[in-house]
């Protein structure tokens, strides 16, 4: 009888133990849900750790667009908006034809909108034939130089620029992009 008490007790150990193992995890999992959550807000208020901050200022660059315009950090006056997607990324095909809307309702004239889609010409041609009539599109090794004067490795991100090729927003969303002036 004294070694079945003392099985049972061993088994009521071992379930407890593994109940608070359990709740450890299920904490752990929360907070990892939490944080992800967090980082693809995108609501460009410093949640975004892997994009540039309001104030930072992208590297220097020189690209050439699809169509053939020289694109460089200084053309990126206060007001342009520049877009970093990936054909491999399915968020980036979510959004390519949200922020294509986006960037048509823009005001003729506005600021440069550039749209950056990180891969070869031939991978990126579905984006591009979206982007094109709305954007100047970089693409290939032009659009790996943007992408790394920018810092930028997650896609896609969103910047509006400031002065003096400095970012005054940055973000995952379209949330980020200033609302464009009625007509």
């Amino acid at each position: 009888m004294g070694i079945l008490i003392a099985a049972v007790v061993l088994v009521g150990i071992l379930g407890l133990f593994n109940l608070l193992l359990t709740a450890g995890v299920v904490r752990r999992l929360r907070e990892h849900a939490e944080l992800i959550s967090n980082k693809s807000s995108g609501d460009g208020h410093g949640v975004d750790a892997d994009v540039l901050a309001p104030g930072e200022t992208a590297e220097p660059f020189a690209a050439e667009s699809v169509t053939g315009r020289q694109i460089a950090l200084t053309d990126l006056v206060q007001g342009s908006v520049v877009a970093f997607f990936s054909p491999h990324c399915q968020p980036c095909k979510e959004r390519a034809p949200e922020f294509a809307a986006y960037a048509a309702g823009r005001p003729a004239g506005a600021e440069p909108t550039v749209a950056v889609v990180v891969a070869s010409a031939a991978e990126a041609a579905e984006m591009t034939e979206l982007l094109s009539p709305v954007a100047e599109v970089v693409t290939g090794a032009a659009a790996e130089r943007v992408a790394a004067a920018f810092r930028t490795e997650s896609y896609p991100s969103f910047y509006v620029m400031g002065a003096t090729g400095t970012v005054s927003a940055g973000g995952h969303n379209l949330s980020v992009l200033p609302v464009a002036a009625a007509a």
